[in-house]
């Protein structure tokens, strides 16, 4: 059922190709199709639209095999196309008709959908379009972020937002969209540098009302810095692994430099000489315990 509500909505065409693989578009950008948790799909096509056999189709079925797969049922018998369905990103399919056509589609958000209302409330898209602002903050670079003091003040209270010039001005680009990007949203952006962080709390360590953006900033980092220790951990296991590797295959310096100078044979049968069995267990174990130490 999941996998089904994944697909429900309605979808628009941006890009029909036709197969063989051919850079042209066919004509009927901007069809809209919904798929509705009944089995119906509906198309929505633009006027002096090329007409394509699937506009016809009234049910669809989702086969969840691997890959997925949409097939489109007509109104006579035996009306059935089928498509190849890819998910490249979040509200994107890709329908492949094999040796026929590619349809790219995103999803059409509307206020009745459940990614809609699932889709958390944000003032960020004021801070990027900058309509109806009322006050600009400057960067050091010169770069001109256009603001809303309502906003700002439901961010933090605290500071004196009418103040000239503005408490912001002059921090660096990167610093001061991140800076605003928190007020806005409540979160910092992605994605966010460690010293970039690290510069926001240091500019944000003499002005009030920034305690919540600074333990975000500074809990940001100690994940980072937690997320990086792992890494080498993980590194650090595989290599263990990978010298246990070579001593059984007979690869390792070591187990070179142990054989005696009667072998003169690049691999070691060290089946036949107990002396070069035993070297390698202790080797193979004491990097198993090295592992076992890291974790």
């Amino acid at each position: 059922m999941e996998e089904l509500d994944d697909y429900c909505g309605t979808w628009r065409i941006v890009k029909c190709l036709a197969l063989p693989q051919s850079s042209e578009s066919t004509g009927i950008e901007g069809t809209e199709f919904t798929l509705d948790e009944s089995g119906d799909v509906t198309w929505n096509v633009p006027e002096d639209t090329e007409p394509m056999p699937f506009f016809n189709c009234e049910t669809y079925e989702l086969y969840s095999s691997n890959p997925h797969y949409l097939r489109f049922f007509g109104t006579f018998v035996g009306h059935v196309i089928e498509f190849q369905v890819d998910r490249p990103k979040d509200d994107t399919i890709q329908l492949t008709y094999e040796g026929w056509c590619i349809l790219q589609c995103e999803r059409v958000l509307n206020v009745n959908s459940k990614q809609f209302q699932s889709t958390p409330y944000s003032f960020l898209c004021a801070l990027v379009e900058g309509y109806f602002s009322d006050l600009t903050i400057y960067a050091s670079n010169g770069k001109e972020f256009k603001v809303h003091k309502t906003i700002l003040k439901l961010g933090n209270s605290a500071i004196d937002w009418d103040e000239s010039p503005c408490p912001l001005s002059s921090l660096p680009e990167d610093v001061l969209y991140t800076i605003l990007h928190y007020l806005y949203s409540e979160c910092l952006p992605d994605p966010l540098d460690d010293e970039t962080a690290k510069s926001c709390v240091a500019a944000t360590n003499d002005l009030p009302g920034f305690e919540g953006f600074k333990e975000i900033c500074h809990l940001y980092l100690k994940n980072n810095a937690l997320l990086d220790q792992i890494l080498t951990l993980v590194e650090e296991i595989h290599s263990s692994g990978d010298r246990i590797i070579d001593f059984f295959s007979g690869k390792s310096d070591a187990l070179s430099c142990s054989s005696t100078s009667s072998d003169s044979d690049d691999d070691v049968n060290f089946a036949n000489d107990p002396s070069i069995l035993r070297y390698i267990i202790i080797q193979a174990l004491r990097e198993s315990a090295v592992g076992y130490r890291i974790l």
